[in-house]
């Protein structure tokens, strides 16, 4: 199943300030024409949301990060996205040493913090505004154990969640799903295929 994908190359970069130059980063997140072209997988990106309108980035170690995408869950499934959510992302290419997702079960937006660390390198941080359905999938390409971090807020109150993956690169996939649902409700999952 093909996946709605948008490059967010320059909103990163001016996220960056004196970090490595737009054309680095746009590398990281797969190129920099955002809803028309092909991803590095060859899947077809028209109608995809924008990962710039649902995070906001304080950082990105390029290095560190393959891609970043956005996906409408409930528009790629034509249906109920929390009924296959976890056959949806099965069926994902791996394509780097270690995918995190960030998924939203609830009826609301999801409104959060997140932050992903290996060793004492942050990889990811940022604010993230995901609306019912949605999700992101950031696939990690380093080597090391990564500490992802997500604080939501739900009715006035800041669930804080840490997860800590530490893959094989060996495997064929390492995954860590944070799925949230209504009443600040969280689920993790994180998993390896060798």
């Amino acid at each position: 199943m093909g996946a709605s994908i948008a490059s967010v190359s320059s909103a990163i970069a001016g996220c960056l300030g004196d970090a490595s130059p737009a054309a680095d980063v746009a590398n990281v997140v797969g190129g920099d024409d955002a809803g028309s072209e092909t991803d590095e997988r060859g899947t077809e990106d028209d109608t995809g949301p924008d990962v710039a309108d649902w995070v906001e980035f304080e950082h990105v170690d390029e290095a560190s990060i393959e891609r970043v995408e956005a996906i409408d869950l409930e528009a790629e499934l034509d249906d109920d996205a929390d009924e296959a959510i976890d056959e949806f992302i099965d069926d994902r290419d791996h394509d780097g040493v270690h995918d995190c997702w960030l998924v939203n079960e609830a009826d609301e937006a999801l409104e959060a913090t997140m932050d992903i660390v290996t060793g004492d390198e942050t990889v990811l941080e940022g604010s993230v505004s995901l609306p019912a359905g949605g999700a992101l999938e950031m696939i990690l390409s380093e080597e090391g154990a990564y500490e992802t971090t997500v604080a939501a807020e739900s009715d006035g109150t800041t669930t804080e969640t840490t997860t800590t993956a530490t893959p094989d690169p060996s495997c064929t996939v390492s995954r860590t799903v944070l799925a949230f649902g209504d009443g600040g409700s969280v689920s993790t999952h994180t998993e390896s295929r060798c």
